[in-house]
């Protein structure tokens, strides 16, 4: 007599199709009962302005957000929340639409990447423009707005992104008539400034770009005394901005790897248990949950070519 293996169950199949369903030679029972709660995958949300918007282009190189997707793939999904031309006013104004609720979805990380926009005093198509008094309350209200904190209970980390600096120069050959910048290098470095100090007040780690970029080109905060700051409009665009950001604003591929490189760094430090590119995967079918943690989510086999793992992160 011919023997047949037990028929496998399909959870959450409806019940509407044929049973047994037969596909390529195998019999799946299908369930009838009710579907079970739905447990997607974390969320890694990107907030900001045009810097964060942009952040999923690759069309000229590196692209930021979508190498972070990489890196978590299978663990998280990153959702983009940029908003071109907006403030911390703006996103005060729309943050409970565009945050989902806990029931909605589990946002793990959730990080903030304004003040790029509130610190140029002529924005004004759109108005743009927010005082650095306004602009520390408002971050700490996001922080603190009840659409972030109904996250916490499940486990929400935020991390604060500090605007970059502005290469004057080429701000003014690149922004003219109605677009007229007004952005300054030391008005970058006065947001980039409270950004840290929320950080601090709050707790929240704070991924320092604009230190980053000026130390990328050879600058030092403790040089400030002898070395004039990078980036003001005598310096002729000469001064190797140019190389982080495109139009003395919004950053090239070069720029994104830097803020890569340095929100993964943060990860790293302050996250350990969520290691980029190694991460367990969050959903296992049975085989793959059998050969446990070591499996091909975990261990990256030699030869495997994954942007950004080094040798060490991978042993």
């Amino acid at each position: 007599m011919e023997s047949t293996s037990p028929t496998p169950t399909i959870p959450g199949a409806s019940p509407t199709l044929p049973t047994p369903l037969t596909r390529a030679g195998a019999s799946y029972a299908v369930t009838t009962g009710d579907l079970p709660a739905h447990r997607p995958l974390g969320q890694f949300l990107l907030l900001g302005d045009s810097l964060t918007q942009e952040a999923h282009r690759q069309k000229d190189g590196f692209g930021m957000g979508a190498e972070l997707q990489n890196a978590y793939i299978r663990r998280f999904d990153v959702i983009n929340r940029g908003f071109s031309g907006y403030n911390t006013d703006h996103i005060l104004l729309i943050l409970q639409d565009i945050i989902p609720t806990p029931q909605q979805a589990h946002i793990k990380f959730l990080t903030i990447w304004l003040g790029a926009n509130d610190s140029n005093p002529l924005g004004t198509n759109p108005p743009q423009h927010v005082p650095l008094s306004r602009f520390r309350f408002n971050l700490n209200d996001i922080i603190s707005n009840r659409a972030v904190t109904a996250h916490i209970p499940g486990g929400l980390e935020v991390v604060l992104i500090t605007p970059p600096p502005v290469d004057e120069y080429l701000l003014s050959q690149n922004f003219t008539g109605e677009r007229k910048e007004g952005r300054s290098v030391e008005g970058a470095r006065e947001y980039a400034e409270a950004v840290k100090e929320v950080g601090s007040i709050t707790g929240v780690p704070v991924v320092d770009i604009w230190t980053a970029f000026m130390r990328k080109i050879g600058w030092e905060e403790s040089s400030a005394a002898s070395i004039p700051i990078p980036g003001k409009s005598e310096d002729g665009g000469k001064a190797g901005l140019g190389l982080l950001l495109s139009d003395g604003l919004h950053l090239t591929p070069q720029g994104y790897r830097l803020v890569y490189d340095e929100l993964i760094k943060v990860m790293k430090e302050r996250f350990p248990m969520y290691p980029p590119y190694t991460m367990p995967f969050s959903v296992k079918v049975p085989w793959e949950a059998a050969r446990g943690g070591g499996h091909w989510d975990v261990v990256v086999q030699k030869g495997d070519v994954l942007r950004g793992v080094e040798e060490d992160e991978v042993k």
